[in-house]
């Protein structure tokens, strides 16, 4: 749900909000895009809510980007990057992944992070230290928490720093990451806790699987 490469599918989460992220670039909905389009990214006017169209069975969270900054759909994720820079080009970015329902499967937060750290570092991340779980602040009452780790991706000679972070209410999970190279790791990490804070809680339901059908027997 929450590492950068993650695979995460919410058939378990329904409400009323619109299958996509749902984000704003001020209280009064303006949103400003600047400088190139990113691949793949929507061009936003000011005077819109903006809207990045995700899968069809995700539900992101409701937030506040940074102004200006690009949201790139990247399944099963969406990523946000600085203006003027793309996906290949940018040094920072904020990762949202969709919301996850907590169910009896789903571990708490702390460990869902750990593990998925854990999981990074077997794939494809020399991780070089973690330091958490620490407590996140949040704007509208949600607990989180997160964990800080430095690393270095295969063939790459300058470290990464992330910030792994959880929000989470009683049905609910809010995962969103911060990703950047060590030495534009301050540059942006204000807008990030930014960011992080204004996740609003999803007005939505836990929906049970259903059950596998019957065989009927003669």
């Amino acid at each position: 749900m929450i590492g950068p490469d993650a695979n995460a599918t919410q058939d378990q989460v329904a409400g009323p909000a619109p299958r996509r992220i749902q984000i704003r670039a001020s209280p009064e909905g303006r949103a400003y895009t600047h400088g190139p389009r990113a691949p793949g990214a929507r061009r936003w006017h000011r005077g819109t809510v903006l809207a990045v169209p995700a899968r069809s069975t995700s539900i992101f969270p409701d937030l506040t980007p940074p102004p200006g900054w690009i949201g790139v759909p990247l399944a099963p994720q969406v990523r946000l990057i600085p203006p003027g820079t793309t996906l290949e080009t940018a040094r920072a970015a904020i990762i949202v992944s969709p919301i996850a329902a907590r169910t009896p499967v789903i571990p708490p937060p702390a460990q869902l992070i750990a593990a998925a750290i854990a999981a990074e570092s077997r794939h494809d991340l020399d991780v070089l230290a973690v330091t958490g779980p620490d407590v996140a602040a949040s704007d509208f009452g949600l607990e989180g928490i997160a964990f800080h780790v430095h690393a270095r991706a295969p063939h790459q000679v300058a470290d990464q720093r992330r910030i792994y972070v959880v929000y989470s209410d009683d049905k609910f999970m809010y995962g969103i990451n911060y990703m950047s190279s060590a030495r534009a790791y301050d540059e942006h990490l204000v807008a990030f806790w930014k960011t992080a804070r204004s996740i609003r809680p999803f007005q939505g339901r836990v929906v049970p699987p259903s059950p596998p059908p019957s065989a009927d027997v003669d």
